[in-house]
């Protein structure tokens, strides 16, 4: 099976998960679901180097994992009259798969933070989710000029 074919199968992956999204109104689905296939597709991408399929199967398969425990937790958050307890926990969900879908190196984003997020798009679910997508993914750029601005400023040390 080539790469192409795989980032295929993880996609749909994600797409035919029907307990992902249950619950939410078609935008808010849209959203979870776009941005589930756009991390099934990003992991997967990085198994480019792997031949054997299983091999590769077996390298994403606890990242896929935790994408599904990531964006399951993401719309928990979306339901109304979450209580402390409960919101608290879905926080600690996503704390602890952001590394492992996003990569080690990953920083999550302080936690504290996270109600006023909820707060600020209170009832809408579509926006909460993109919010929290652009928290991660934003950071994850954000670290990555970091990054290459480090890389650049060694080169022209030597």
């Amino acid at each position: 099976m080539d790469l192409e074919q795989r980032i295929k199968m993880a996609a749909e992956s994600i797409l035919e998960n029907e307990s992902l999204g249950e619950g939410l109104n078609d935008e808010a689905r849209s959203a979870l679901l776009d941005w589930g296939v756009a991390c099934a597709k990003q992991i997967t991408s990085e198994t480019g180097n792997i031949e054997d399929d299983e091999e590769a199967q077996e390298a994403v398969y606890p990242r896929m994992r935790g994408l599904r425990t990531l964006l399951s937790a993401v719309a928990d958050l979306c339901a109304e009259n979450l209580d402390e307890a409960t919101q608290t926990d879905l926080f600690q969900q996503i704390a602890d798969q952001v590394p492992l879908v996003y990569g080690p190196e990953k920083t999550v984003p302080d936690v504290s933070t996270w109600g006023n997020l909820l707060a600020e798009q209170a009832g809408d679910a579509s926006k909460i989710i993109n919010s929290f997508r652009l928290l991660f993914e934003e950071n994850t750029s954000k670290e990555e000029g970091e990054k290459d601005a480090h890389k650049k400023i060694k080169r022209k040390k030597k």
